[in-house]
């Protein structure tokens, strides 16, 4: 399952600036993927997790010549099933 991660910094930021975001699994392994801001400070990354509960994902970035380098909170979140169908046919 694909799982979509956003975020923004704060207007203290220039286009193109990488964010690292660090993805612990269930079982405790982790993931980093990186994302670069746009010129309003948003940035998206997406993994690919199998369904699950207990993930955890943190963003970091790095200071530069102006600013401190900065860590988001931990988000927690859960990897659910998708949706299938199943059709029976008698006859």
């Amino acid at each position: 399952m694909q799982v979509s991660i956003k975020g923004s910094v704060s207007n203290e930021v220039n286009s193109g600036e990488v964010v690292t975001i660090t993805v612990t699994h269930p079982d405790e392994t982790q993931e980093t993927i990186t994302a670069t801001t746009d010129d309003n400070g948003q940035f998206t990354a997406s993994v690919d997790e199998v369904p699950g509960t207990g993930y955890s994902a943190q963003a970091h970035i790095d200071a530069d010549a102006e600013y401190q380098a900065a860590d988001s909170s931990v988000v927690t979140f859960d990897v659910n099933k998708g949706p299938r169908t199943l059709v029976l046919q008698v006859g």
